[in-house]
């Protein structure tokens, strides 16, 4: 990332500070709002594109991804943009209004704690070079992913969009979507905010055209077949998130 260590001494001063990353709103702050909410948004769709999302729950969430590494790279004071980005892309037809804020403010929750946990026990200069920081970040999107698939499903239920027998099963698909969302998205961000992505993506290049051309090969199979083949670019998708 850059940025000092968390919690580094400052010798000047003679206390600790927490310097990296910058929780100050700056003067690029309504640009950065509006980055992410644009950024939160284009994820939701191209979840609906690939067929990934539904109106109750989703298989992968890229969105929660999206939120988690704003807050934890520009701040946790951007959550507004979440709030926003999450009700536009409601599918308010399929959900009455006080599910839809009810989902919206559980998904607000598990990405501020995500990315609290985040600040808290992963370094910010390299927090996917050891094993214990790559630990810590899937450790902390456990955590933060299971506030939203405890919230959103039980607000259905309360708003009979579901039974509430199955509610252990929504939970269950919903905690899995977000996770996965996450850990696709939230790595990606990770590697490219260290001091050489350029460098990484020269050395991997031909790995990382053939990652897109299966996942664009594998996506368009699922969309056309349908059933457990919408699973296939799975893998892919994992391996991306860990590359």
């Amino acid at each position: 990332m850059g940025h000092s260590v968390r919690g580094a001494p400052d010798r000047a001063m003679g206390h600790i500070r927490l310097s990296a990353p910058n929780w100050d709103i700056r003067r690029s702050y309504g640009a950065r709002i509006a980055f992410l909410i644009a950024a939160y948004y284009l994820a939701a769709h191209l979840g609906y594109a690939f067929r990934f999302s539904g109106p109750v729950a989703a298989i992968v969430w890229l969105p929660v991804g999206v939120g988690i590494a704003g807050l934890y790279t520009f701040g946790l004071r951007l959550w507004p943009a979440v709030v926003v980005g999450d009700l536009l892309v409601n599918n308010y037809s399929a959900l009455p209004v006080g599910a839809a804020v009810s989902q919206s403010f559980g998904n607000l929750l598990e990405v501020v704690i995500g990315a609290v946990l985040l600040r808290r026990f992963v370094s910010s200069r390299a927090p996917l070079d050891t094993a214990s920081s790559v630990a810590g970040v899937f450790a902390a999107l456990t955590i933060a992913t299971a506030v939203s698939a405890i919230i959103g499903p039980l607000s259905l239920a309360v708003h009979n969009v579901i039974p509430a027998s199955s509610l252990p099963r929504v939970a269950g698909t919903w905690w899995l979507g977000d996770f996965t969302g996450a850990a696709i998205v939230l790595p990606l961000v990770l590697a490219f905010s260290t001091p050489s992505p350029h460098d990484w993506l020269r050395r991997h290049i031909v790995e990382a055209a053939l990652m897109l051309v299966t996942l664009i090969a594998l996506s368009a199979v699922g969309a056309q077949v349908g059933g457990p083949s919408s699973y296939l670019a799975f893998p892919v998708l994992i391996w991306a998130g860990f590359r």
